[in-house]
């Protein structure tokens, strides 16, 4: 028969696994410590952001395309309505009252940049049609065409309009003057299928700007 001394050893072996977490009893009535194995943490790495390229289909950042496309701010149908004298008309493309800014007040239609003045005037395009309109050789780096959406509207010296195929398409945009009085007779180019350009100068805020 085992003393008591045994016995109390024996319980109070027990005893101590039953409280302690990391312990289990043998069958020798001895103790060893729980053995756990540590599952090893996978780590997703993140992944480097690729910059998207800009499309094709939308030119360069100084010969840029604008066409009828989600990405492209536009607005189709546009009604051509009546005929109006502060039109500017050439070809295919219409700049809505675009007379009316020879005496314009500048801050009335224009709002000024770090890179000069820009006046916000939409085109009209008809259906179907494509034009280009480029800044002339000798107002080029004073002045700009701010149409594109892909670009941010910023200045270029030439832009490509697209009309959608079966209606008439305003394109948002404007012109930008380098000048700090913000004013200008910008003479600009434009043309149309395999005609030769057409030399037009719109004054923005210039007054009457000589032929």
């Amino acid at each position: 028969m085992r003393s008591r001394t045994a016995v109390r050893a024996v319980v109070s072996a027990v005893a101590g696994c039953a409280l302690a977490a990391g312990c289990t009893a043998s069958h020798d009535n001895t103790t060893e410590p729980t053995r756990t194995t540590a599952l090893p943490q996978t780590q997703t790495p993140t992944p480097t952001p690729t910059p998207t390229p800009l499309p094709a289909d939308f030119g360069t950042e100084d010969s840029r395309i604008v066409r009828c496309v989600e990405a492209e701010a536009h607005v189709s149908p546009v009604t051509a309505g009546p005929p109006n004298p502060q039109d500017v008309t050439v070809g295919p493309l219409t700049w809505k009252g675009l007379k009316d800014r020879a005496r314009s007040d500048r801050e009335g239609f224009g709002t000024k940049q770090s890179d000069g003045w820009h006046y916000k005037i939409g085109v009209e395009i008809t259906a179907g049609a494509s034009a280009t309109v480029s800044v002339a050789p000798q107002a080029r780096g004073k002045a700009g065409l701010a149409y594109g959406q892909q670009w941010d509207y910023t200045a270029a010296q030439e832009v490509a309009f697209h009309a959608c195929p079966k209606a008439r398409t305003g394109y948002i945009g404007g012109f930008v003057v380098a000048d700090p009085t913000g004013r200008s007779c910008l003479p600009l180019d434009i043309r149309t299928g395999e005609a030769p350009p057409r030399r037009i100068t719109v004054s923005l805020g210039a007054g009457t700007c000589p032929d």
